[in-house]
Order: structure tokens, then C-alpha cells, then sequence
């Protein structure tokens, strides 16, 4: 099951509601694991009917969530926060991408914020799971050898439990233009420092988000790329040196970890390896490989049922296009192609996690 919900309202509100939904996963997660046993799961209708229960009539008293479950997330979510705090990848992640230019979702931490959970009332919070889950758009997925009789079984617990809602989800995001580029470095304690180049790329097609982009990266900051090459084997000036992206939101971003002493130096390496590849300075070869490592993870995800659910929901979500279609129009990407989409990168984020 997969709720999904459009980013309408203010951030602030939207990080208080963050929290409550995952205080509410958590304690759906924590009814369900500790009540199915393995021989509940021969009868269909009793696994999707406990299931349903569990998330349509959740655990509650006196029409307030249960205030002993709702304690025991409340702290194990304040040790998961202290945690992440000693986590500098996450915090130099997260503090990174707070700082594009443009409102988007993906700036809105998903795990909340700490002292918004100092601010959940257990009445007004099962109010709003409750409206929340009955005004959703809710996409049920399966995969396996299912029959009309299952499907019956998912609609009748469906329709008793929530409006119908045919409104569209945003799925893309166009983005403005960079005006400047902004530069930040917080000071930490931690001993590595992590640097973070993010780049926005406005006007990027279908096809470019789809294809080109995910080829790019790899022959920019995969295994073996370009990226860590320059960085780390040819100067080692980082432990690690990666590129990664957001389609959807037309977001490239470089990252490394780096002693600080480095730090203007493989900035400066990180953006003139991009340039190089703008200016076509890549082989045939690297894009064959870059290819050829593409296609292997597919062939290898083809096996795995997790990455067949997970592909079945991204393709519906958000409109991508299926698995043969992607194979057939990798194959044909050319050097042209991925210069030009490189050519749109706009360095909109420079971030340092400073370390000591």
C-alpha cells in the first residue's frame, strides 16, 4: 500500500505532519509484526484483512492514539535523532539539499524534525491519521500469482475505508534557473570533513531524466568514474568521491570526503572534471561500460522480487517508462546526447561539513 500526498502546505506544518505519520508507521509496523505468524499467512483474505485493520483502524482508546505505544516510538525516535546527529554523511546530506534554490519536497527532512516531536498531542494526532488516510490517493500493489478473487478481496477493504480521489500527483518539477551559486561550510566535530557540489538542470527533458541523466552519473561519479579517479586516485585528495541524482527533480549532486586542508583544491578538481566531460573529453569505451554496468544491475534486479515491486510502483507514480523500453533507448544514447544534457548543469550549491 502507498499513500501519496501533494506538498501544498508550509513547511513547517508539513514537518509537524511528517512526524505524526511516521509515529503512526511505526506503530502500525509494531502491530503488525508482533501479531502475524507464520501460519496466518496460508489464508489471503486473513493476511489482507489484518492487514487493513491495522492501518484503517489503528491501535487507539477513547479515539486517541495509544498513549504507551505512541511513549515507546516518542523515545525510540529521540535515540534515532542522537544518532543521526553523530552521522555526518546524513547531516552533510541533509543540510546540502536545504540549501537549492527552489521549493521542493525533497528539501522537507522525511524523518521530521526533533522538536516537533515535543508538539504531538495524542487526540489531535489520530484526528488527523484518520482524515489523513480517508482523503488520500491509496495505489495498492501486488505482484505474484494473484487471481480476481484476491483483488476482490483488496477492493472490498478498500471502499468502505476511503473517498475516491482522482486527483494527479506531481511527479516532476521544473526548475528555475541559478541566479548564484551558494557556498556554505558549517563547523562540526567530526574529524572527516564532506563536500557536497549540487547542480540543478533546468529544461531537462523525458528522455534526459530517464535515460541520459542515469548514464551521465554513471560515467561521471559510478564506480570506477571519472569523479573518483580524479579525485582520490590521481590526486588523493578524498577517501571517496561519488555523483548521484534526482530525475524527478533534475538534481545532480558530487560528493566526497575530504580532510579540510583539501578542500578548495578538490573543489576545484570536482568541477573541472565535469567540464571535461561537457567538453566531450570522454571515450566511446566509458560509455559502453557505463552501459553495460547498467544493463548488469537490471538483469540482476530482474531476479529479486523487492526490486520488481519497487519498479512496478515507480513506473505508476511516477509515470516511468517500462523496463524494455529503457533497455532499447540506453542502448542507443549517443556522446551527443550526454553532452548536451551536461551542458544545462547549473551549480546552484557548494556545502562543507567541516571537520576538525
Amino acid at each position: 500500500l502507498e499513500i501519496i500526498r501533494s506538498y501544498t502546505k508550509e513547511a513547517g506544518v508539513r514537518n509537524l505532519e511528517r512526524m505524526i505519520e511516521s509515529i503512526i508507521r511505526k506503530i502500525v509496523k509494531l502491530i503488525v509484526v508482533d501479531k502475524i505468524k507464520d501460519n496466518f499467512l496460508i489464508d489471503n483474505k486473513k493476511v489482507i484483512d489484518f492487514y487493513y485493520d491495522s492501518i484503517f483502524n489503528i491501535n487507539e482508546k477513547n479515539n486517541e492514539l495509544d498513549k504507551v505505544q505512541t511513549k515507546l516510538i516518542k523515545e525510540q525516535m529521540k535515540t534515532n535523532y542522537a544518532l543521526d546527529e553523530e552521522d555526518p554523511s546524513e547531516k552533510a546530506y541533509l543540510n546540502s539539499i536545504k540549501l537549492v534554490s527552489d521549493d521542493l519536497p525533497i528539501k522537507i527532512n522525511p524523518k521530521g524534525n526533533k522538536k516537533d516531536l515535543y508538539k504531538i498531542n495524542v487526540k489531535e494526532s489520530y484526528s488527523y491519521y484518520k482524515n489523513m488516510i480517508k482523503k488520500s490517493k491509496v495505489i495498492v500493489f501486488v505482484t505474484g500469482n494473484i487471481d480476481d478473487k484476491f483483488l476482490s478481496i483488496i477492493d472490498n477493504n478498500l471502499k468502505d475505508n476511503i473517498y475516491k480521489n482522482d486527483y494527479d500527483i506531481k511527479v516532476t518539477y521544473e526548475l528555475s534557473n541559478v541566479n548564484k551559486t551558494k557556498e556554505k561550510i558549517d563547523k562540526t566535530k567530526f574529524n572527516q570533513s564532506i563536500l557536497y557540489l549540487l547542480f540543478k538542470i533546468p529544461n531537462i527533458t523525458k528522455k534526459e531524466r530517464e535515460v541520459i541523466l542515469p548514464l551521465f552519473n554513471n560515467i561521471l561519479g559510478g564506480a570506477s568514474s571519472r569523479l573518483f579517479n580524479n579525485v582520490r586516485e590521481k590526486n588523493s585528495l578524498a577517501y571517496y568521491a561519488y555523483s548521484n541524482f534526482f530525475k524527478n527533480y533534475g538534481l545532480l549532486y558530487m560528493y566526497a570526503g575530504i580532510n579540510f586542508d583539501n578542500y578548495e583544491k578538490t573543489k576545484i578538481i570536482m568541477q573541472e572534471t565535469l567540464k571535461d566531460l561537457q567538453k566531450g573529453n570522454f571515450t566511446t569505451e566509458e560509455i559502453n561500460n557505463s552501459k553495460e554496468a547498467i544493463l548488469s544491475a537490471l538483469l540482476k534486479n530482474e531476479d529479486n522480487i523487492y526490486s520488481l515491486v519497487n519498479d512496478m510502483i515507480t513506473s505508476v507514480l511516477f509515470k516511468k517508462i517500462d523496463i524494455e523500453t529503457y533497455k532499447k533507448q540506453l542502448k542507443t544514447i549517443t556522446k551527443k546526447e550526454l553532452i548536451e544534457l551536461s551542458n544545462k548543469f547549473e551549480l546552484d550549491v557548494i556545502y562543507l561539513l567541516r571537520g576538525i
